[in-house]
């Protein structure tokens, strides 16, 4: 009789021995699964911090450890979750990422946001998170194809709706009677500590050479399940609230130091632009007709609605359009998107011209109006300068972050009265063309010009 498979255990640099559960392996072995060995966690980072090259792949399978780690914690003190909960949400960890596009989320910021909206799904009209829903649909696929070896761990369709739901952190009891916390683990809309923060926290900043000040085993160990104005939630042992409040230091600093940088958004504006350029006549190969003999293909745009095509696409898109722009010479829009790709190869990257930075949330979406006015008032603005906003929100005075002490006494963090950081945004105006271009200055001059005019005129400004 030959023997059961255990499962396997993965060697990571950050977490090192990550023992996982046969479905576990046997979905990391799907091809929709292996794309993301192609899609960089950081987006266009890597052009910035060259150790900046974590992909999402492992990322995911941190997320899926991570998840059973932490709910086998809480199984100590909540007797109530059986094996099926604690695999639902490693599977739920397992698959969260899986509908991000090509560069992660400058995929979504810089492309997808920039389409018409009758150019999007219906479905996906007015979503701010588009990937999670993908993600919920890729694991449908999953299923579909997998049906035998999810029946042999007994799982059904109940629980993949539940998997979805604790993918997007949707609250809705379904399965999870009485256990509404387990909500908490993936995507924590409740307070924002969950364990895919705590891997892409500590990956992240292994790749970018950040030092970060939490200690997320610590967190995890002392993780217990209470009861709060009459419902569940995961609590933390009030000596840690110092890796409480680090863990969102780290993320306003790795949000600073990388997420916004000033370069690595000029990258991801520039692939969005590429892509858009490309979106009419780049076609996505996904199928073969063998009845008709030949390749069925779709846009990029069009690969929306088609999962199969949707599931080819990943950071080498960029280098597709480039190779399909030689094969196809009368297109122009082809050709504007390879000789932008090729920009990015030699560092001739967009570069700013205009900067503000604003302390008020309300004049900072005001100026921005404003400057994109101006910018659209004429059309030879409108075709050299991008902009884009950044806003650096209060994340280090988390509201709802429930410690206990060893009477069990609980209370929110948000009482500990921590300094609060103050609003910061800022925007920021770039030029599209080359850095040593007369247009460039001229550009800059004008817009100078433009601000400082409005200074003097008013005192609001």
């Amino acid at each position: 009789m030959a023997r059961e498979f255990k499962g396997k255990t993965f060697n990571d640099p950050i977490h090192h021995k990550m023992k996982l559960h046969p479905l576990l392996v046997r979905i990391i072995n799907t091809p929709e699964f292996d794309r993301l060995r192609n899609i960089k966690q950081l987006g266009g980072a890597y052009y910035v911090y060259p150790g900046a090259s974590n992909n999402r792949f492992e990322h995911s399978i941190g997320v899926a450890y991570l998840a059973g780690k932490l709910v086998n914690e809480l199984k100590k003190t909540f007797r109530g979750l059986t094996g099926t909960d604690i695999l639902c949400v490693e599977i739920a960890g397992l698959c969260h990422d899986l509908g991000h596009g090509p560069f992660s989320h400058a995929f979504e910021d810089f492309f997808l946001k920039k389409l018409e909206q009758d150019q999007l799904p219906e479905e996906y009209r007015g979503c701010d998170h588009i990937h999670e829903y993908i993600s919920c649909k890729v694991v449908d696929q999953i299923f579909s194809k997998n049906r035998s070896h999810f029946g042999k761990y007994k799982l059904n369709e109940n629980h993949i709706e539940t998997i979805k739901a604790l993918i997007k952190g949707e609250r809705n009891s379904g399965y999870l009677v009485g256990k509404e916390f387990l909500y908490e683990v993936v995507a924590n809309k409740f307070n924002d500590i969950d364990v895919d923060k705590w891997d892409y926290f500590t990956r992240d900043c292994h790749g970018l050479g950040i030092q970060h000040g939490f200690d997320l085993w610590r967190l995890l160990e002392t993780a217990q399940v209470i009861e709060w104005k009459g419902e569940l939630h995961i609590a933390y042992r009030d000596k840690v609230s110092t890796d409480i409040l680090e863990l969102f230091h780290t993320r306003t600093m790795v949000h600073m130091k990388a997420c916004q940088h000033k370069t690595i958004k000029a990258v991801e504006m520039m692939i969005g632009d590429a892509l858009q350029y490309a979106n009419a006549d780049f076609q996505v190969d996904y199928d073969f007709d063998s009845a008709e003999n030949e390749v069925q293909h779709t846009t990029l745009s069009g690969a929306l609605g088609n999962m199969e095509a949707y599931l080819q696409l990943n950071d080498q898109v960029t280098e597709q359009i480039k190779l399909k722009s030689k094969g196809n010479k009368n297109s122009k829009s082809l050709r504007k998107a390879r000789k932008l790709l090729e920009r990015l190869v030699v560092r001739d990257i967009y570069s700013v011209i205009f900067e503000i930075k604003l302390r008020s949330e309300r004049k900072l979406n005001e100026r921005m109006d404003e400057i994109e006015l101006w910018i659209t008032q004429k059309i030879e603005r409108s075709k050299w300068l991008g902009v884009h906003m950044v806003q650096f929100e209060d994340k280090l005075n988390p509201p709802y972050v429930l410690v206990y002490d060893k009477q069990k006494r609980i209370e929110s963090l948000a009482k500990m009265r921590i300094r609060k950081r103050p609003f910061e945004g800022c925007i920021r105006v770039y030029y599209k063309g080359k850095k040593r271009d007369r247009k460039r200055g001229v550009l800059s001059k004008e817009m100078e010009g433009h601000f400082h005019w409005l200074r003097t005129c008013r005192a609001d400004f």
